[in-house]
């Protein structure tokens, strides 16, 4: 569940877990339910960069700092853009919606998003992405949103 202007709401993500998810993020993603997302969780704080080269859809992109709060939002980025979006400053996940996600749920800088993440947590302390303590992250998100597969894609399945 996610905190928003009018109560709370579902978000269904999809979580990036090892390297190649995080490059290909939505790519080759033509559409998704309004109500889904993707999120990346980095192994450690740091700047974040996104660009929108390969995505077939707009998107607003949340960059998460580490103590769980929305550092920064890009609004109805534009498919195939090479324009760089850059984070405020360092983030530990960045989180990918429909465009219109973020302003129709009131999504500001500031706001508590993930409850939980926090750089100093044990739970993320040397994390990599390919290792078993990547576990304890999606565990932990499991308690803020529902985990499901339908739009994380691999780079085959997005050539097809």
């Amino acid at each position: 569940m996610i905190p928003t202007d009018d109560g709370q709401k579902e978000l269904t993500v999809s979580v990036a877990a090892t390297l190649d998810e995080k490059i290909m993020g939505l790519q080759g993603i033509a559409s998704m339910p309004v109500d889904h997302g993707l999120l990346m969780v980095l192994d450690k704080p740091q700047p974040g960069t996104i660009w929108m080269k390969d995505t077939l859809m707009p998107l607003d992109v949340i960059f998460i700092a580490p103590d769980g709060r929305i550092l920064n939002i890009f609004t109805d980025a534009k498919p195939g853009s090479k324009e760089h979006m850059k984070s405020a400053g360092e983030v530990m996940a960045v989180l990918e919606v429909n465009a219109g996600v973020a302003s129709a749920w009131g999504f500001t800088p500031g706001q508590m998003l993930l409850p939980g993440l926090d750089a100093d947590n044990p739970s993320f302390k040397g994390v990599a992405p390919e290792n078993d303590t990547a576990k304890s992250i999606v565990d932990m998100i499991k308690s803020l949103v529902e985990i499901s597969g339908t739009v994380s894609k691999t780079k085959e399945d997005a050539k097809r």
